[in-house]
């Protein structure tokens, strides 16, 4: 179907109401959110159905990224818009903010609950002989076992050194993990920052080309006023010296 700002505006109320941001992408919750979106539609008129509503949503938000990219590269300019336009662009801003809220916030709860059982093991580990650590896990699986034979002291410090230096090799290597990771991110941040400083660019470049346009067609313009002006002189002049030469001649004759 063909949409304008009145069906636009009946679709956002719509995903308002059935809100199928609140669920995670991919999701049947989501799914039948948007079979509601649809069904809403139909019922005021529209002949739509799920993917054809989904789509539109899409090419609005994509929309509102291409502004928000201009106002960006332009300093802060705001992007014109009527009324209407400006309502349509901040209820879509909220529907991706909510996407993008529900689709972080399972993955930074895991992360963070991952780095603190990981930190809470290696700080136990550090402070425990490799017999102790077996021990411990053992009694946290709710399971124990009686050692068949009684290590002598010197194989267990043997056994405790071995085992420091495991630890010691292994924090290394998460350290180099956490700095390459570290590394890459930086370099993600970087490329990011210089695609949107060649974006910034080439909008002030497509502003600059245009006012160098506009201030080619006024001074056309002007050039074009200038030049009728001078022909309507020349024709002024032409007509008064008509007239002055038809009264010399009358006056000649008498």
């Amino acid at each position: 179907m063909s949409w304008d700002n009145n069906s636009v505006n009946a679709l956002i109320g719509e995903v308002t109401l059935a809100n199928p941001f609140q669920f995670r992408y991919k999701t049947s919750d989501r799914a039948r959110a948007w079979q509601q979106v649809a069904e809403g539609m139909v019922k005021k008129g529209y002949k739509v159905d799920c993917r054809a509503v989904r789509d539109r949503i899409h090419v609005l938000k994509d929309k509102v990224k291409a502004k928000n990219n201009v106002e960006r590269a332009a300093s802060g300019i705001a992007v014109e818009e009527t009324e209407e336009e400006l309502g349509i662009r901040e209820a879509v801003e909220r529907m991706m903010q909510e996407e993008e809220d529900i689709e972080l916030a399972p993955k930074e709860r895991g992360d963070e609950q991952k780095k603190k059982t990981e930190g809470e093991e290696l700080r136990k580990r550090a402070c425990e002989t490799m017999g102790e650590t077996r021990k411990r896990h053992q009694d946290e699986a709710g399971t124990s076992t009686t050692p068949k034979r009684q290590r002598n002291k010197g194989r267990d410090t043997l056994a405790f050194l071995d085992r420091k230096m495991e630890l010691e090799q292994e924090m290394k290597r998460e350290d180099l993990e956490k700095r390459r990771e570290e590394q890459e991110r930086q370099r993600a941040e970087e490329m990011e920052r210089r695609r949107e400083e060649e974006e910034r660019r080439g909008a002030e470049e497509a502003i600059r080309q245009r006012r160098f346009e506009l201030m080619q067609q006024q001074m056309l313009q002007q050039q074009q006023q200038a030049l009728q002006q001078q022909q309507q002189q020349q024709q002024h002049n032409q007509q008064m010296q008509t007239m002055m030469m038809a009264l010399i001649k009358s006056l000649e004759k008498q």
